[in-house]
């Protein structure tokens, strides 16, 4: 799991619910180099069906293994 999503799993905890602040990390060591954090922009993530059925320890076709993805909210 990555940060954004451990960020937005609590976000409905949050003074105004689902709502997530990006924060500007200024390193000591480079000033130069900074980062925003979380980053919540989209990514594409490939895995093979194969890998997937063998994690979860159960045959899944790919059209269930989508619908799946879909119901965790990945797209």
């Amino acid at each position: 799991m990555t940060w954004g999503a451990q960020v937005t799993c609590f976000a409905e905890y949050c003074e105004t619910p689902f709502s997530v602040e990006p924060v500007k990390v200024i390193y000591e060591s480079d000033a130069a180099a900074t980062e925003v954090t979380p980053d919540l922009s989209d990514r594409v993530a490939t895995a093979d069906v194969d890998d997937i059925c063998s994690v979860v320890g159960v045959p899944l076709e790919p059209g269930h293994i989508c619908h799946l993805l879909t119901k965790m909210q990945v797209r």
